[in-house]
């Protein structure tokens, strides 16, 4: 009796470590396999020669020289890029222009495109204010 039990618990032990190992490799296989997967479709690294986040809807604009998305800029949230793009001398991608209270009034939050940092510059009747 003490033989089988004692043998029982040698084989269940067994599977367990055979079953554990397993499920260990599959895990990290299947890991590996999900890295790989998100590597290739992270839209992080799919930038234009400007850095502008293609996959995201931002392309270049030459005209205002920065990346923006078309669509949702209006004419007077496009001067207001302007005017800033004319300052700055480095690239930049146009988050988001919030048009403010007052006439000329704007809030743009902007990111260089070299260190992808975020920042915010006002305009008031059309210029930089602190």
């Amino acid at each position: 009796m003490f033989k089988k039990i004692s043998f029982f618990i040698i084989v269940l032990g067994i599977v367990l470590l055979i079953n554990g190992c397993t499920n260990q490799t599959v895990n990290e296989s299947s890991n590996i396999q999900k890295e790989e997967i998100e590597s290739e479709f992270l839209i992080g690294g799919q930038r234009d020669e400007h850095g502008c986040l293609s996959p995201a809807g931002y392309s270049w604009n030459n005209n205002l020289g920065a990346c923006i998305r078309e669509w949702e800029l209006k004419d007077n949230q496009r001067k207001a890029v302007q005017i800033v793009s004319d300052i700055l001398e480095y690239e930049f991608t146009v988050v988001e222009v919030v048009v403010g209270k007052c006439p000329g009034c704007f809030i743009l939050k902007l990111q260089e495109n070299d260190n992808r940092e975020m920042f915010e510059i006002r305009l008031e009747d059309g210029k930089i204010t602190e």
